[in-house]
């Protein structure tokens, strides 16, 4: 579940200055007549008052015993009564009163409460975000701007994080079958052997290797390795409409997990995740040791002959040169 501080998700400080409580938490003079003329006892227009400021403030009511001491206080004195004590806020947050008053203060403000039609259309409102974004906080945040232009009150952090949660577990299963469907029995057989372990080694671990140090030898050996992981890449679905925040996920995902993590994972999600990963060696690793494997480009043709292919040397230079040429 994602932290609350991580989202635009609106709270009060414990610590409010003196040019805060004035912009927002003084009531203006309409304010206090609307609510004057509900109720004529002035410590009850008070504890409306302090509500009207919060859900102003928030876009949502919190329990009065957690307003904030000096917003108490501020108001108290503006209203010229007495400021109210602990209980007195927990006696009136556990009564009948306080939900009246809420009721009138969202029909005064022109906010509505989610629902269970509410809560419908959020749902839809983030499975929308989650097809484009990746990240809890992200998704929670778009909730958060949807809710306000609705004017809806804001439902609690936990619900909207739930919600969240839910919607870019679907989104990403509904990603990954996608991908998934479109394997052979061929295809899945190869995925397959690359998670049979041998001796303590597998493919998936030896797929995942990454260049060391630039000599004559390695570089040889590297470039064997790309040429089959090629020959494997060419042979699988190629998917191209994946949201960048949903493939670079996935992909981080597959490199971070071993076969045997891997194996713990729903097939659909595992074979998904392959597909995502066996052709970035290719595409990615001769951008990361582009930098020893081209100084000078000369070098390059010492490597295609000692590969004995009289074409390597062409095919190489062209690959490593436009694998770090801007796009």
């Amino acid at each position: 579940m994602s932290s609350i501080n991580e989202t635009a998700y609106p709270q009060l400080s414990s610590e409010i200055v003196e040019k805060e409580l004035l912009a927002f938490f003084t009531p203006t003079q309409q304010e206090l007549g609307f609510i004057a003329y509900k109720y004529s006892r002035t410590t009850t227009q008070a504890l409306i008052v302090i509500q009207l400021k919060v859900l102003q403030r928030l876009g949502y009511f919190i329990a009065l015993a957690n307003v904030p001491r000096n917003i108490i206080a501020h108001v108290c004195k503006h209203l010229r009564i007495p400021e109210f004590q602990p209980h007195s806020l927990r006696s009136y947050d556990s009564s009948g009163s306080k939900s009246i008053h809420q009721r009138l203060l969202r029909n005064y403000v022109g906010v509505r409460t989610l629902g269970s039609e509410g809560q419908a259309w959020l749902n839809e409102q983030a499975s929308k975000a989650a097809k484009t974004k990746q990240e809890l906080p992200d998704i929670i945040n778009v909730l958060l701007e949807e809710l306000l232009h609705h004017r809806y009150e804001l439902p609690g952090f936990v619900t909207l994080s739930r919600a969240a949660n839910r919607a870019r577990t679907k989104v990403n299963d509904d990603i990954q079958r996608q991908i998934t469907s479109t394997l052979n029995d061929k295809q899945l057989g190869q995925i397959d052997r690359l998670f049979i372990t041998q001796a303590g080694r597998s493919q998936w671990e030896q797929f995942k290797r990454e260049p060391k140090q630039p000599n004559v030898r390695e570089v040889v050996s590297f470039l064997t390795h790309i040429e089959a992981v090629r020959k494997l890449a060419d042979g699988l679905p190629k998917p191209e409409d994946i949201p960048v925040s949903k493939r670079t996920q996935f992909v981080l995902e597959a490199r971070a997990l071993n076969v045997r993590e891997m194996m713990a994972l729903k097939p659909i999600k595992r074979y998904a995740l392959a597909v995502l990963l066996i052709p970035l060696p290719f595409k990615v690793a001769l951008i990361l040791s582009s930098a020893p494997l081209t100084r000078p480009i000369a070098k390059l043709v010492s490597v295609g002959r000692a590969l004995k292919d009289p074409n390597s040397s062409r095919i190489l230079a062209t690959a490593i040169v436009a694998a770090i040429s801007p796009d």
